[in-house]
């Protein structure tokens, strides 16, 4: 997995940025002040770092308020401010195993994950749906109530058709109770018309939820390393027990690019990592880019 594009929603000097696009190589972010960029550093590690958030508190030194255009300062929940986005790829391997977790994963193309000021982490399959809505099953589900009313859990079922409306969506207690009602039918699944389907529907946002626990164990981690001391590229790429999983490596170039030298091309080191791990180089304003092209320069402070 390739990280396509980050965005930061970030409180005091780290910044709020629109969509940053990143290369599959290489990609220089270049900061006017290298305290903030090493604060962006450590947001965008936080995607899937390898130390736990909870612990280490990333964000800990950022304000719990914001200052608003006309000058007033408010109060931000932590649970509900996502400070960093990151959109990845997904390869051909992980999308077939997606899909047989649930067949709609087969159409998966790109994964959007965040991390919020509260250290909790959600993810997203973009433009696809984790749920269904009760409009998509409510008249089959109606139908089936009609030929089969009888048993405990049709009463739950009774109730759901009196108080759901269309635009619900299917998980928790009404994704529980549905599952557990069809289950039961399941002994004349073969009398009933696309009793898969309807299954599947009302099984969604479970099976959305184990399909985030196997892209979360798919995830590469984020390594923040300095650009002075790189370690091998051997060691870098065993870094997670499945050696298909590459590390993007965040590598903190501030201290160790001068202006005189970067007139000159990608430092090797950094050049061979670039070939087997994705790189993200942090470095200042007075960097000149390598010879790197202009798509993979990012000015971040033009992107506030």
């Amino acid at each position: 997995m390739r990280l396509l594009q980050i965005k930061l929603r970030g409180l005091g000097n780290l910044p709020v940025t629109s969509w940053v696009t990143l290369s599959k190589t290489l990609t220089l972010l270049r900061f006017s002040d290298s305290h903030i960029g090493r604060q962006v550093l450590k947001a965008v590690q936080s995607l899937n770092p390898p130390y736990d958030c909870f612990s280490e508190q990333p964000f800990g030194d950022l304000p719990m308020e914001e200052v608003l255009a006309n000058g007033y300062r408010r109060s931000v929940s932590p649970e509900k401010r996502t400070i960093v986005i990151g959109i990845f790829d997904t390869p051909s391997a992980l999308v077939k195993d997606l899909g047989a977790l649930t067949p709609s994963l087969y159409e998966t193309d790109r994964v959007e994950i965040g991390r919020r000021l509260n250290y909790s982490r959600w993810i997203n399959f973009v433009e696809i749906a984790s749920s269904s809505r009760w409009s998509e099953v409510s008249e089959d589900i109606g139908r089936l109530l009609h030929e089969y009313p009888d048993g405990a859990e049709a009463q739950a079922i009774h109730r759901l058709m009196t108080e759901a409306v269309p635009a619900d969506r299917i998980k928790g207690s009404m994704a529980e109770e549905l599952a557990a009602w069809l289950t039961t039918l399941e002994p004349r699944k073969s009398e009933i018309s696309h009793y898969p389907e309807i299954l599947e529907k009302v099984r969604r946002a479970r099976k959305f939820s184990e399909a985030r626990e196997l892209l979360a164990r798919r995830l590469p981690q984020f390594l923040a390393v300095n650009g002075d001391d790189l370690p091998p590229v051997s060691e870098l790429v065993t870094v997670n027990s499945d050696p298909q999983i590459t590390p993007v490596l965040l590598i903190d170039c501030f201290e160790s690019t001068h202006p005189i030298q970067t007139k000159a091309a990608v430092p090797e080191k950094i050049s061979s990592l670039a070939k087997r791990c994705q790189c993200l180089c942090f470095v200042d304003g007075l960097h000149a880019g390598w010879n790197l092209p202009d798509a993979q320069v990012v000015e971040v402070n033009a992107l506030n």
